[in-house]
């Protein structure tokens, strides 16, 4: 079955190694791409990305836009520039041709049994699990 993993990146260097060593273990399970956005990291987070994505189909977009960074808080500046950044991934996934979506944040923990655990709950209608 095929995956389509999609994430946003901003300073997230310390994160990446631990994320990608999840997303290689569910590559063994599932036909996988990846569409990437980072924007003015000021970190290695571009760097890291790109060398990881050389031998992984998908996409990674990322721009120099100078947006400021407001961290983990609910402002709702912060909120409509990670709506744009969604969006501006999510269009150069389309069209999807995948089984399923998975939609991380960079820094949040996820089980690398993340897609196992959750299909069972895809049944009757059900279009998505948080």
């Amino acid at each position: 079955m095929k995956l389509t993993v999609i994430s946003l990146f901003r300073d997230s260097e310390k994160f990446l190694n631990k994320m990608f060593s999840k997303l290689e273990t569910i590559e063994n399970e599932w036909d996988t791409e990846y569409f990437f956005y980072e924007n003015d990291s000021k970190d290695n987070t571009r760097e890291v990305i790109q060398e990881w994505m050389e031998e992984r189909r998908g996409q990674f977009i990322y721009e120099d836009i100078n947006t400021p960074s407001f961290g983990h808080v609910t402002d709702k500046a912060r909120m409509d520039l990670m709506v744009q950044y969604r969006n501006k991934i999510l269009n150069a996934a389309k069209p999807l041709e995948s089984d399923y979506t998975l939609l991380i944040d960079s820094d949040v923990e996820f089980s690398n049994r993340i897609v196992d655990d959750y299909l069972p709950f895809f049944k009757d209608g059900v279009v998505m699990c948080t």
